[in-house]
């Protein structure tokens, strides 16, 4: 359900998605197309943690570098994208992802896993914050001004580069 504050947001995501050029050679626009699409996808899937791991997957496509990277680096790209107005906002949304005994990328990990000992109930009530920042997360992307990443260089790199500056000029609290 869409509630009428968030009416202009929507508007205005949908006229940069129709106005946007999409690049199929661009990682940043070939990462973005992908996050969107399994964040469709998880709509469709019946059960929570199939939902969950997809929006996981999704998370770890734009802001996860790689396999050998660590899981801190993407939860602290996500967190510096995300936090509202201040360097602890910022923390707070990554240790939500990588920090807390019942953080999004440890719950992922049992998912994929086949954990026995998976709490569904901690799936379920965790989702919707998962959900919301992948959505905000996609929708800043898109929004950003154009070249603020540099399409010749490494996608992760400029990422990391763009929202370090951006939780540099935040204050502390």
């Amino acid at each position: 359900m869409l509630r009428s504050a968030d009416f202009d947001a929507c508007r205005s995501t949908i006229d940069v998605l129709m106005r946007k050029t999409w690049n199929e050679n661009a990682t940043f626009d070939r990462v973005l197309r992908l996050a969107m699409e399994y964040h469709r996808l998880s709509f469709t899937l019946e059960r929570v943690e199939h939902a969950f791991l997809i929006l996981m997957v999704a998370y770890e496509a734009m802001f996860k570098k790689d396999g050998t990277e660590n899981a801190s680096k993407s939860a602290q790209r996500i967190g510096w994208l995300l936090g509202a107005a201040t360097k602890k906002d910022c923390k707070t949304i990554q240790k939500e992802f990588n920090d807390d005994p019942n953080s999004f990328s440890k719950i992922r990990n049992q998912i994929a896993h086949g954990d026995p000992s998976l709490d569904l109930a901690t799936v379920a009530s965790k989702y919707p914050s998962l959900y919301r920042n992948v959505t905000t997360a996609i929708v800043k992307l898109l929004d950003l001004p154009t070249a603020s990443l540099d399409d010749s260089k490494d996608y992760y790199d400029e990422l990391s580069r763009y929202t370090k500056d951006r939780f540099d000029h935040l204050p502390r609290t």
